[in-house]
């Protein structure tokens, strides 16, 4: 289980600064978990970019919270073998009342789906920790759920049961990606910034269920706001 460092250059305030190019010469296979603004065309547009270029070299598996585990995979593999267009894709899905942001942020992304480039939904409803189940919560994890609710914030005792309602989001959607992907070439995990700020989230998550390197970045402005040691794609 690796957590694969790539060189960058170090932002002010503790979080680097990285590009198209330093993310796309992982070793594969390897996985990159990106968090994005979602809805937000700059952020998807970076995905795309990424995705691209990592097709040309191998085979590309794209996991997108965006679209519901299972439910929406018909329509996916339909794009992916053109009996669908990306034009069709909001209706099959029920689009505006499953996800609701933009589409038109995400259909450059939708558009390279192909032989090279395999889409699969991970989009879970959010719900708490089962009885029956458990899931690893990272070390401190709170402190950074707390900053993303600092309008709201958390009492104290309701604390670790939503780091544990979190973090079993975070496990499902690593879990829904790396059991859709062949192991071949790159996974390319696409998930709300929120699971991916702190190195805490779904790439944590990931690493406790692959051998592969994992690689994480947030598709963002310079001003958006990160940890020491997060990687940031402006």
């Amino acid at each position: 289980m690796l957590l694969w460092t790539l060189a960058s250059v170090a932002l002010a305030d503790g979080c680097t600064k990285t590009s198209v190019g330093k993310l796309t010469i992982l070793p594969e296979p390897g996985v990159l978990v990106l968090g994005d603004r979602k809805g937000t065309v700059p952020d998807l547009k970076r995905a795309k970019a990424i995705v691209s270029k990592l097709s040309r070299r191998g085979p590309v598996t794209v996991a997108l919270q965006a679209f519901r585990l299972g439910e929406h995979q018909p329509a996916l593999d339909a794009l992916a073998e053109g009996r669908m267009t990306v034009d069709q894709i909001p209706s099959a899905v029920d689009w505006e009342n499953t996800w609701g942001f933009p589409f038109e942020a995400y259909a450059p992304l939708l558009s390279l789906a192909g032989p090279d480039v395999h889409l699969v939904g991970i989009g879970q409803p959010y719900q708490p920790l089962p009885d029956d189940q458990t899931v690893p919560l990272p070390p401190g994890y709170i402190h950074i759920l707390s900053d993303a609710m600092s309008d709201a914030p958390i009492p104290v005792d309701l604390e670790t049961p939503y780091v544990a309602e979190v973090a079993w989001a975070d496990h499902r959607f690593a879990k829904a990606a790396i059991d859709a992907w062949d192991g071949k070439g790159t996974l390319v995990i696409v998930v709300d910034r929120m699971h991916v700020e702190g190195g805490l989230g779904v790439g944590w998550q990931a690493q406790r269920l692959t051998g592969s390197p994992v690689v994480q970045a947030m598709l963002a402005n310079g001003e958006s706001r990160c940890y020491a040691g997060d990687q940031l794609l402006p």
